[in-house]
């Protein structure tokens, strides 16, 4: 079979057919080459081979280029000067600024406590600053009791107040005070009439006998040393129930920081207690059946920071004197509700016989606006309508 052309239709489809694959050939290849240069060229354009001619001969072609070159080449530099810099800054803050959980073991630093460690708050302190790796010299009354149990602990002392021998020995044997931690009695149960003698024997045994023993240490001092007073201010400062020592203890304690504040020697710091809380359990102002604040994070952290930032290094030292505003702030509040005694009119909302009496401030105000209301004329019904 044959068609007007001459030639077979089985030849006449082969030609097609081939016609058809040698033309798609050539398409190809114009399109491969066409590809490669424009590749050629783009490559050419970035690693910047033909390099832009310079107006004025006077300069360096080389130090021109090294100027003007900003390649991919280079970008490590950059990478790698970032990553060295916020490893410093990272190394710098773990090291001078975030303090450890506990004192490093090349360090040895020594904290005097006065106060008696039958109180479950004094107590609690001296174990924490034990825990934490301090050499912890306590000077109370009952120094006689504890030092028959003093060989089976490294680094609690004790001194009496009264015998001048256990301070030449601490005078000998402390070459350098970290910190004094001056600790009135701070726990009290609910209040009753106590008589004048027993009134008089508490405040001698809490507070002048650790006075006077403070009084012979100071000239001793070689630096200025940190001094920290312990104020169980809270309930005298709001109004609230008091125990009949604890408000005279919190009057006292205010007038020995503005005397200590005068003495050379000694950095002080006053720190105002609220309601602290030991497990579940309130630790002090027993008689206001409230819960407080654990007592780890309200007050041993703050006291372990405040010796940190005292002896540490310059610029822990520096951040403390800016945050204290050149050591004229230093008064601080640890446990719950002790920010309050800071409010201007805080004890106007609180109740004299009671805990904290939000409630009955909310209730008195609603008498109060019904009572406005009341005295406002009534619209009647018909204008109503």
């Amino acid at each position: 079979m044959t068609l007007s052309g001459g030639k077979d239709i089985v030849d006449q489809i082969f030609d097609a057919g081939y016609w058809l694959v040698s033309k798609s050939a050539v398409l190809s290849g114009e399109i491969k080459n066409h590809v490669e240069k424009s590749i050629e060229s783009i490559t050419e354009k970035i690693s910047n081979t033909k390099a832009p001619p310079l107006q004025e001969r006077k300069y360096n072609k080389t130090k021109v280029y090294k100027a003007l070159r900003i390649g991919f080449q280079d970008h490590w530099k950059l990478g790698l000067g970032i990553s060295a810099t916020s490893l410093c800054l990272y190394l710098g803050y773990r090291t001078f600024f975030k303090l450890p959980p506990n004192l490093p073991k090349a360090e040895s630093q020594v904290v005097l406590i006065f106060g008696d460690m039958n109180d479950p708050i004094i107590r609690n302190q001296v174990m924490d600053l034990y825990r934490r790796r301090f050499t912890v010299y306590i000077c109370t009354e009952n120094a006689d009791v504890y030092k028959k149990h003093e060989e089976d602990q490294d680094f609690v002392y004790y001194i009496d107040p009264g015998c001048e021998k256990d301070f030449e020995t601490f005078f000998l044997d402390v070459p350098r005070l970290a910190s004094i931690l001056f600790m009135p009695r701070l726990s009290y149960h609910p209040s009753g009439v106590i008589s004048c003698d027993s009134l008089e024997s508490e405040i001698h045994s809490s507070i002048f006998v650790y006075y006077q023993a403070l009084l012979t240490v100071i000239p001793h001092l070689k630096r200025s040393t940190q001094l920290i007073l312990f104020n169980p201010s809270l309930t005298s400062e709001l109004n609230l129930v008091h125990h009949s020592t604890e408000i005279i203890t919190s009057g006292i304690i205010n007038s020995l920081f503005k005397i200590f504040k005068k003495y050379r020697k000694l950095n002080v710091s006053m720190l105002k207690l609220g309601v602290l809380q030991i497990g579940s359990q309130p630790s002090n102002y027993k008689f206001l059946t409230m819960p407080g604040s654990d007592i780890h994070e309200a007050l041993h952290y703050p006291v372990y920071k405040m010796i940190m930032s005292a002896n540490g290094y310059r610029l822990r030292q520096l951040l403390m004197w800016l945050t204290t505003l050149g050591g004229w702030n230093s008064v601080y509040y640890c446990g719950r509700f002790s920010y309050l005694v800071s409010w201007p009119l805080a004890s106007l909302i609180l109740n004299h016989h009671t805990c904290l009496s939000f409630k009955r401030f909310k209730r008195s105000l609603a008498r109060t606006y019904n009572g406005i209301i009341s005295l406002l004329p009534k619209s009647s019904s018909k204008s109503f309508k």
